[in-house]
């Protein structure tokens, strides 16, 4: 049985537990329902947020390259050689242009992050408009069969975990396809044998975020819902606490309780469970890969190997070998920060 996310907000939470998880096509629709608030709404601002992403990730990538290529094969290596005369003009003026590339790089991170804050909210406004407009029209049968405390967490916990996604994991999910992309045609210009090397590594992490991510999202569905029922039973409870003083249920309220609480935290640790250790594994897959690297780029300088990339042959350098490192842990860990998103 397939279900909407909104069949599920509105379903009764014991009921949401046993329902088959959401396909891709909903979830895609879902998610095309949020952004439509956002072109609705802010469109403007979200130009100006890509705008921003897009110079974030330039500054980035060209901050690795202009580190490698430019500042150690133009002007460190050639004063290090026998004879080698440092030219500090060009140095320092390739130092004040790095500078200048993140320096730009972080305000145009400022910006994104302000102006998605200002959007995020504001979308949760909307929504949180809407539902009350929508909710005004409910049949009585509806509020019959779902406890105060649990519509209350649609209000909170479910919109704010939306207004969560909008300012948080779409800005982080965007520029980390944007690094993705602007990092491999560096790579393919750079050498064609390490960027053969960091897209195997790179199928390596996809493959297994893949797998913990599946296994993840399902239990943080389940998290929310026993959320909606743990908040829904202390609303009732709290509200009716004369009632309970009278008639001495303190007991068997306390266990009501625990057993909600107990439900909560199982889910809760199953959901973050896997979660915590995706990030873990891509860095250490990272590390692994960038040792790799060094140790092959190590070799081929010793030898003197020739390299090949987009342009043809070149000559393998220190600085080459700087900048490719730089690429590769700029390729990689965004595969498991938009997993973990």
């Amino acid at each position: 049985m397939k279900v909407s996310w909104e069949e599920v907000i509105l379903m009764p939470r014991n009921k949401a537990r046993n329902v088959a998880p959401v396909d891709k096509k909903t979830k895609r629709a879902s998610v095309r329902r949020l952004l439509g608030y956002v072109f609705k709404y802010y469109p403007i601002q979200f130009v100006v947020v890509v705008v921003c992403i897009i110079l974030v990730t330039a500054s980035s990538v060209a901050g690795s390259y202009f580190t490698g290529t430019i500042m150690v094969n133009k002007y460190l290596n050639p004063a290090l050689q026998p004879g080698g005369v440092m030219d500090w003009k060009g140095f320092n003026i390739a130092i004040t242009t790095l500078a200048c590339i993140y320096i730009a790089g972080i305000i145009a991170s400022f910006f994104y992050n302000y102006l998605m804050a200002f959007i995020a909210q504001g979308v949760q406004k909307k929504i949180r408009d809407e539902l009350y407009s929508h909710m005004q029209i409910l049949p009585v049968s509806y509020f019959d069969t779902r406890s105060q405390g649990d519509i209350m967490s649609v209000y909170t916990n479910d919109v704010d975990a939306l207004r969560e996604m909008l300012a948080r994991s779409l800005p982080q999910v965007v520029s980390s396809v944007m690094t993705m992309f602007v990092c491999l045609i560096f790579m393919l210009f750079t050498d064609l044998l390490f960027t053969a090397i960091v897209i195997c590594f790179a199928l390596i992490i996809f493959f297994i975020t893949k797998f913990v991510a599946k296994r993840s999202s399902k239990n943080f569905i389940a998290q929310q819902i026993e959320l909606g029922k743990t908040n829904g039973y202390i609303e009732e409870m709290v509200s009716g606490q004369k009632v309970v003083k009278v008639f001495n249920y303190e007991k068997r309220n306390i266990e009501g309780f625990d057993q909600h609480n107990e439900e909560l935290y199982q889910d809760s640790v199953r959901a973050n469970r896997f979660s915590n250790i995706l990030m873990p594994i891509v860095n250490q897959l990272g590390n692994l890969q960038y040792v790799l690297l060094a140790f092959i780029g190590a070799i081929a300088i010793i030898n003197g190997v020739t390299g090949y990339n987009l342009t043809g042959t070149y000559v393998i350098e220190i600085g080459t070998i700087v900048s490719f490192l730089m690429f590769s842990k700029s390729f990689v860990q965004p595969i498991g920060q938009v997993s973990n998103n």
